[in-house]
């Protein structure tokens, strides 16, 4: 039996290219990739920041979240919040050398985000 797993990709979402084949685009990109007996599914919110419902509808698709902050924005904290509201308490976080680590641990204090594993960014 083959199995699915579901990611949402947030902040830098460039990366998602690094983890699959691009498939379908619309207000949600999608990323595939197959090994062994898992279909892995990674999720871009590319309709956000225009739109939020997008982000919305990419964070509930996923299982597991990879948060790869590069920059602490209005839009940012629209992401942390989403997060936080929709439970979405299993992800990796991970930042550019860009981020001041000490606001983005301000900024996810009290957040589903704070649990999140932390790891560096040539890591993912």
């Amino acid at each position: 039996m083959v199995k699915s797993i579901n990611f949402v990709v947030l902040g830098k979402q460039d990366i998602a290219a690094e983890f699959g084949k691009k498939g379908t685009v619309t207000d949600l990109s999608l990323y595939d990739r197959k090994e062994s007996d898992v279909i892995k599914t990674w999720v871009t919110p590319s309709g956000f920041p225009d739109k939020i419902q997008p982000l919305l509808q990419a964070i509930n698709l996923a299982e597991f979240v990879i948060f790869h902050v590069d920059k602490l924005d209005k839009f940012t904290g629209e992401q942390i919040i989403a997060l936080d509201t929709l439970k979405k308490t299993q992800g990796i976080l991970s930042h550019t050398f860009d981020v001041d680590e000490s606001k983005l641990n301000f900024m996810i204090k009290g957040t589903v985000v704070e649990k999140y594993l932390k790891v560096e960014q040539d890591k993912l």
